[in-house]
């Protein structure tokens, strides 16, 4: 959308189509503007003037949910589906309802969302219904979520806890068998800008917003691109209605890809480090009855990146010749003195093992971040 100053009708033919024939419309713009989150909700036939200045994060234009301002959410898991026809490591596959397993919102069109990481990236994709949906040789999908959980409760029974609509027959080590089934909220997609802190002394600004979720790599501050360390995320989580409405669903946070740990807070309880894939935490015990939740996520990557930052300051030190990494020639002074770089260096090593020359490593909350249900089948 690049309308900015200039005001722009919200009505079908001016906005490639109509998505839900018969179904109210409204126009949702979310952007960043002075450094601060913003939405606009407008109805159809408005007009809309998109701010100066404004850097759009996403635009939504469909059936709408007027209370809660966002998509309404008609959804269908397809992913044990899509990874069933990866050959040879790629992918392609037409994205229709036969793939989806049936029509998740009759008379409007869809838009499948797939995320998948290649190279150590995790990438998202959008295809629109019954385009091909192509993802390259040596793509790999993200960590699937289990179809389903064994648990045993306080009376010592067997539960079957489910994360996707479920029907299956349980069979016992006696020989008993039984048919359960379970309903499971579709998952949800958690979208817009994150506040960013980034801790005193090593030269990344005290606040930040991002936008959406990207590598610090891709940043434009040279601080933020090269920052080693711990940073905080941190937004309001609103939990969907569906997740709040079935007694004893259990609500999981899935945070995608992260580089490289990852220690997540809710309502002031704090999880246990996440350290490795998958990046989940089931945060149904430090949820209220209210419908946002207060999320921070402090994530810590490795030092590399500060290192090559720290490659492009002036030398603070002497090393030897060498065809490949370098060793110091002996402790500058300053070191021996406690004090700082003499050149504004952050960091000091009596081995160079990395330079300006190396690419920094990908870093921070890659997501894609979605909330996940988990149904007790019965």
């Amino acid at each position: 959308m690049k309308n900015a100053g200039k005001g722009v009708r919200v009505v079908n033919d001016r906005l490639g189509g109509d998505p839900a024939p018969t179904v109210p419309k409204y126009l949702l713009a979310v952007y960043t503007l002075d450094g601060q989150a913003k939405r606009d909700y407008v109805s159809e036939h408005d007009v809309y003037t998109l701010p100066a200045g404004a850097q759009v994060d996403f635009v939504w234009y469909g059936a709408l949910d007027a209370d809660a301002k966002r998509p309404v959410e008609k959804t269908r898991d397809f992913t044990d589906r899509l990874a069933k026809l990866v050959k040879d490591g790629s992918l392609s596959a037409k994205v229709d309802n036969g793939l989806a397993g049936g029509d998740p919102a009759r008379m409007q069109v869809k838009t499948a969302r797939v995320a998948y990481r290649l190279d150590g990236v995790e990438k998202t994709v959008e295809v629109n219904e019954n385009a091909t949906l192509t993802l390259p040789a040596a793509a790999v999908a993200s960590d699937p979520m289990p179809a389903y959980e064994l648990a045993v409760d306080a009376a010592g029974a067997a539960q079957v806890l489910a994360y996707r609509p479920l029907a299956a027959t349980i069979r016992t080590a006696a020989g008993a068998t039984r048919t359960v089934t379970a309903e499971v909220p579709a998952p949800v997609l958690v979208t817009g800008a994150w506040d960013l802190a980034f801790p005193p002394g090593w030269g990344a600004p005290a606040h930040t917003t991002f936008p959406h979720l990207a590598s610090w790599t891709e940043n434009a501050d040279p601080e933020i691109k090269y920052f080693s360390g711990t940073a905080t995320y941190s937004r309001k989580l609103a939990i969907p209605a569906a997740f709040r409405a079935t007694p004893g669903t259990r609500v999981i946070l899935d945070l995608g890809a992260v580089k490289n740990f990852a220690d997540v807070t809710v309502n002031g309880k704090t999880y246990p480090t996440l350290w490795k894939p998958p990046f989940r935490v089931d945060i149904t015990d430090a949820l209220t009855g209210d419908v946002d939740a207060a999320l921070e996520v402090k994530v810590t990557n490795l030092w590399p990146n500060r290192l090559i930052g720290d490659d492009f300051k002036e030398e603070d030190c002497q090393w030897k010749p060498a065809d490949f990494r370098q060793a110091i020639v002996g402790i500058p002074q300053w070191v021996k003195d406690g004090k700082k770089s003499p050149t504004g260096r952050y960091t000091f090593t009596t081995w160079k093992h990395w330079n300006k020359d190396d690419e920094p490593l990908v870093s921070g909350l890659l997501g894609p971040v979605v909330l996940r249900a988990g149904v007790l089948a019965k």
